[in-house]
């Protein structure tokens, strides 16, 4: 009886002063792991952060069309130009006024003859047959290839080699201009009445010759070419001579 009341004695004194009686044992407890294995989450985002927004696509959209608009514009502006309105024809002839030229208008009369066919000319100008000056390109290219001393001499030598009597058909684009202004410097004077034969070849040549050498007077084209893009090139302000 005796050592139970003790023992409840000490068991209050206990609760009442922990440290009376010395300083209790520590116990540390180990954190609960729990027995699943921990695996490594990839942290979840927003699926909308990583797919394109409709806006954005709508922009790439307007983007690429302006670029193959631009490349578009591009391509179509080297593409060579072989036919003209009265309009288009009209503001061409603008900017060639507006350049110096060999001879200034009226200066000269040229006619030119593509078909090369000399008959034509004299149903227009038969009074003036005489006093023409008439001037074959393929000529023309033959004397500067002869001349030692000319720019062009070595470059139609070499095409000369490549294509002999068709030489005249293969020329770099502008060199044949360039040949009958060098021969026109030379050989006419102011009044002269000119006529050159298979030629224009090309509406490049056409505009060229009349930007660096001379306007012309007229041109003469038989009725079955009168579709060709040179015939309605210069019908626009009535210098066509058909035949």
């Amino acid at each position: 009886m005796l050592k139970i009341i003790r023992k409840d004695f000490l068991y209050k004194s206990l609760l009442l002063n922990p440290y009376r009686y010395g300083k209790l044992p520590t116990v540390q407890l180990s954190p609960i792991v729990s027995s699943s294995r921990a695996y490594s989450k990839r942290p979840i985002t927003d699926a909308r952060e990583d797919a394109p927004s409709f806006k954005k696509i709508f922009l790439i959209g307007i983007v690429g069309t302006v670029i193959f608009v631009a490349a578009a514009r591009s391509l179509d502006k080297n593409q060579p130009k072989t036919s003209y309105s009265a309009e288009e024809y009209e503001q061409v002839m603008k900017g060639l006024r507006r350049r110096v030229t060999l001879f200034k208008p009226g200066e000269l009369e040229v006619i030119f003859v593509p078909t090369g066919d000399l008959a034509s000319v004299q149903k227009y100008y038969k009074k003036d047959l005489e006093k023409m000056k008439y001037i074959e390109p393929k000529e023309i290219v033959n004397l500067y290839r002869n001349r030692t001393d000319g720019k062009y001499q070595a470059l139609l030598e070499d095409i000369w080699e490549m294509y002999a009597d068709d030489s005249v058909n293969n020329l770099p684009p502008g060199l044949l201009v360039s040949l009958l202004e060098s021969y026109m410097k030379e050989t006419c004077q102011i009044g002269d009445k000119v006529v050159i034969t298979n030629f224009p070849r090309t509406m490049k040549d056409a505009i060229k010759f009349e930007s660096e050498v001379s306007v012309i007077t007229n041109i003469i084209i038989p009725r079955n070419e009168a579709d060709s893009d040179i015939c309605r090139y210069y019908d626009t302000v009535s210098k066509v001579k058909r035949v």
